[in-house]
């Protein structure tokens, strides 16, 4: 699976990216900081999931999720967040987010979430 990680946090995105390499069949192929690199990224090479930073993406969410989705029509967008709002977060699957995980989960949580939204495609909130 070829994942990409778009958080605002270098320190964060680096170990996270340095995790999920060390999982078999995970390679992250880029990491980011802002969504603007991402789209010149991901028009050269594919994905299959998006690891999403919520604090980013926050205030146009929606606009950012169709942008994405009509670049690469079957990717997988998972928010990754500080806080859990599942009332809040159930609303973003209408706009193509797959699913969403906590900044503070462990290896085999980020393990067993990528590897679920990849399988069947479906939110599991």
């Amino acid at each position: 699976m070829e994942i990409v990680i778009i958080e605002n946090n270098k320190h964060y995105r680096e170990g996270l990216k340095t995790i999920l390499n060390q999982i078999d069949d995970f390679k992250v192929v880029f990491d980011c900081c802002n969504f603007m690199d991402f789209i010149n990224f991901i028009k050269k090479e594919p994905a299959d999931i998006i690891l999403l930073d919520y604090d980013i993406a926050e205030s146009e969410l929606c606009k950012i999720s169709e942008i994405i989705t009509n670049l690469i029509p079957n990717i997988r967008i998972i928010i990754i967040s500080n806080y859990s709002d599942i009332c809040y977060f159930k609303k973003l699957i209408n706009i193509g987010i797959t699913d969403i995980i906590l900044k503070n989960s462990v290896k085999t949580e980020f393990e067993k979430k990528i590897r679920s939204v990849f399988n069947d495609g479906k939110s599991i909130i």
